[in-house]
């Protein structure tokens, strides 16, 4: 049994999130670093589905932090006994959230 993971590591993942700015016309600040818990499956293919960003944050956020996870590099997919499955993936995310103006 072996859990899935991104195939270029967590370090290359965590600089991907941490390059992605979130734009948002509801924030009351001009920049902040928001931690934002998402919840999403890897399927066989080692590509993230049924994305769900577990804090309550605007739609305008919501979308991109969707987007972003979507986007993201591939994953290898978790295994039993070599064969791959899919499975559920939970962690928090810091973007850079910068209000439009």
């Amino acid at each position: 049994v072996t859990s899935a993971r991104p195939l270029e590591g967590f370090g290359d993942l965590k600089d991907y999130f941490s390059n992605i700015i979130i734009y948002s016309e509801n924030e009351t600040e001009k920049s902040k670093y928001k931690e934002i818990t998402v919840a999403f499956w890897i399927n066989k293919k080692g590509r993230p589905e049924r994305v769900n960003v577990m804090e309550e944050v605007s739609p305008s956020v919501k979308k991109q932090v969707v987007s972003a996870v979507e986007n993201m590099p591939d994953w290898s997919p978790a295994t039993i006994k070599g064969e791959p499955y899919r499975s559920m993936i939970s962690f928090k995310i810091v973007f850079n959230v910068i209000e439009k103006e």
